[in-house]
């Protein structure tokens, strides 16, 4: 939450569109990167959740169109790279917002949400100028952004 709070004012203070949309688009690419280190290490830090990821993008690979669905799809993952040792995540689905849209769903609804958010986002810092309450606005953008990050 800290971190989003600290974006949010950066990105208040920036009056630049392109660099906002950057610092916007930073917690993406930075959960991106963690899928190409070592995954040994990337094990230990993401206490196997990387495993779960790259699992699933593999059934993903397989539905990449309109996603494998809900159903069944912990077992999907579970047999789409037999050789990984996963953490159990029955009821905890991929660990990642943006991952289980897209292995659930497809791309359609996962470009859908991240309008929703960027949409949510680009309106509430649009509005800072003639809000009122500027802590409410804080902390409502810190929150969009909390979720942008997790």
């Amino acid at each position: 939450m800290l971190i989003g709070l600290i974006l949010v004012l950066v990105m208040i203070l920036i009056k630049n569109k392109v660099l906002q949309l950057i610092l916007f688009i930073c917690p993406f690419i930075a959960n991106l990167m963690l899928l190409f280190f070592d995954y040994e290490t990337m094990y230990k830090y993401t206490t196997g959740r990387n495993g779960v990821w790259l699992s699933t993008f593999e059934v993903i690979k397989k539905n990449y169109l309109f996603g494998a669905g809900n159903d069944g799809l912990v077992e999907k993952i579970k047999t789409a790279i037999p050789k990984l040792n996963l953490p159990p995540f029955d009821l905890g689905g991929t660990h990642n917002i943006y991952i289980q849209i897209l292995s659930v769903n497809g791309p359609f609804a996962l470009i859908i949400f991240l309008g929703i958010i960027l949409l949510s986002v680009f309106s509430l810092l649009k509005a800072y100028k003639d809000y009122e309450n500027k802590k409410q606005l804080y902390a409502i953008l810190s929150m969009i952004i909390g979720l942008v990050l997790v």
